[in-house]
């Protein structure tokens, strides 16, 4: 299936790929999301799929929100309303995605920002390049790192880092990134192509059931996170957040208040 916000899903047997394609830099319009919860809403309900391979075309990941994006513009623009109904849609994405039933695979390289690194921490196995970069520059436009991420991006990197991602703004490469979190090589997505079908190789109930207990220490973290839409909301509709976008596009330093 595909269309052209810029996902598609294909199959090799009872392995599923999502590929993002959507240049430049493979930006997250709110018509990408809404695909995304589609495609993942229908690889829940299949029984038959035994690993979900995720990758991007171009030679970066994805450079997060597309803010020039007129559906993603006017929601953001309209209101707590719209602000929290975008927040909500990332929310169920990255819950979904991280919820599938089998385990994740994702191919990685170049710059990996915002909502694009969401998927990148949410994964249960990261295959990258050695240029890749990590990057949450929501702090730096006024935002709140919602999506639930910030106890995923805790567990799964450590909390130092997660901190210093998300407090900061500032990326980060591959060499700052927990050895065991990630596996680096030249070439991600045959790393990861190979490395679902090994899984799927495997006795499929075993897999399951071990990846649930994975999936509900995953589902317990959410209590720490019941605020996130609140929260996004409230900062996206702050002037603090239109000072952050205008100097951001203007190239210029911001000036806050607090308000």
């Amino acid at each position: 299936m595909s269309d052209p916000t810029g996902a598609t899903l294909q199959f090799d047997g009872t392995v599923a790929t999502i590929r993002i394609d959507r240049s430049p830099g493979n930006r997250f319009s709110f018509g990408l999301m809404v695909q995304l919860q589609g495609i993942l809403i229908d690889l829940a309900n299949r029984g038959d799929l035994r690993g979900v391979v995720l990758v991007a075309g171009g030679s970066d990941f994805s450079f997060g929100a597309d803010l020039t994006d007129p559906d993603l513009a006017v929601r953001m623009s309209g209101g707590t309303l719209g602000q929290r109904e975008v927040a909500a849609l990332g929310e169920e994405i990255i819950d979904r995605w991280c919820g599938l039933p089998v385990p994740t695979a994702i191919a990685a390289r170049g710059r990996c920002i915002g909502a694009g690194a969401c998927f990148l921490v949410g994964a249960d196995f990261r295959f990258v390049a050695p240029d890749l970069r990590v990057q949450f520059p929501e702090v730096d436009r006024g935002l709140h790192l919602s999506w639930r991420i910030l106890p995923r991006l805790g567990r799964e990197f450590g909390w130092p880092l997660a901190r210093r991602l998300a407090l900061t703004g500032i990326g980060v490469g591959v060499e700052a990134l927990p050895a065991a979190s990630v596996q680096v090589c030249t070439d991600p997505e045959a790393e990861a192509f190979a490395f679902a079908r090994s899984q799927a190789a495997k006795p499929p109930l075993a897999v399951r059931a071990i990846t649930e207990v994975f999936r509900a220490h995953d589902r317990a973290d959410r209590e720490h996170t019941h605020g996130d839409v609140d929260a996004f909301a409230s900062t996206a509709s702050s002037q603090d957040f239109a000072e952050a976008i205008g100097a951001w596009f203007a190239k210029r330093p911001g000036n806050y208040t607090g308000r």
